[in-house]
């Protein structure tokens, strides 16, 4: 991974509402930080590569990016959107850890990035880290296992409904009386996510964009009507993901 500039201002109180810094002091943060160097990202640049070694355990600081995976054939497929205060890049902390996915900037981004062995310390030093790293982990594996249900369960109305809610809980941004999806969320990436052709996700979209649901504006996507939403995703399980999305910081 090529570093960008290590001076750089790092607003600590933010940090500490992370679900990665939960339970630590200000001054054991500072120590953690102080061990990391910062990357700067442009859009569509690719922070880490599957297949390479695990170097570095990142937490995203600014912009937004999303893990892929690319198949045998040459697929490359979306797994996850990532919010600021997210973290990745787990097997950097297994010294022969090879990443088994892929993760690009969709938009300007900033990382903080720690060696591998420089985290391992860390969660030595500071146990309550590895705790809230370990939380987070299980809390994606959970997120995975519900889309795994719902491909088998549920229709596609009700998957793509529920991704945009998980993806409106973490990333979304209000203006006025929407909530604003940016960060390259494309129908494809919906898709992949769902187990959905785009052709479905696009004729989903175009139906709710009638009934006044969403509109798509400059390759964002602008949320209007999130109760509705929630009513087709079954709310049961919506509340579900809100609520690992706030107690993990997903």
């Amino acid at each position: 991974m090529k570093k960008g500039s290590t001076e750089t201002r790092v607003d600590l109180r933010r940090l500490a509402s992370s679900a990665f810094f939960a339970g630590l002091r200000g001054n054991e943060i500072g120590h953690v930080v102080s061990q990391a160097s910062t990357v700067h990202k442009p859009k569509g640049a690719w922070i880490l590569r599957q297949g390479e070694p695990s170097k570095h355990f990142c937490l995203l600081l600014d912009g937004s990016a999303s893990i892929h995976h690319i198949t045998p054939d040459g697929t490359d497929v979306v797994l996850r959107f990532m919010a600021p205060l997210e973290i990745f890049g787990y097997r950097s902390i297994d010294p022969q850890g090879v990443q088994l996915t892929s993760v690009q900037a969709n938009q300007d981004s900033r990382c903080l990035a720690w060696p591998g062995p420089i985290m391992r310390q860390m969660f030595i030093t500071h146990p309550q880290l590895a705790i809230n790293a370990f939380q987070i982990a299980s809390a994606h594996m959970f997120e995975f296992e519900i889309r795994y249900r719902d491909l088998a369960t549920e229709t596609v109305e009700k998957r793509v409904a529920r991704i945009l809610l998980d993806l409106a809980g973490r990333m979304g941004r209000r203006q006025d009386d929407v909530i604003v999806l940016e960060g390259g969320v494309l129908e494809k990436d919906i898709g992949q996510m769902t187990g959905a052709s785009v052709f479905s996700v696009s004729r989903i979209f175009a139906a709710w964009r009638r009934n006044g649901i969403l509109r798509r504006a400059r390759g964002r996507i602008l949320l209007r009507d999130l109760e509705n939403l929630r009513r087709i995703a079954a709310s049961a399980i919506a509340a579900t993901l809100g609520t690992l999305a706030a107690n993990s910081g997903l």
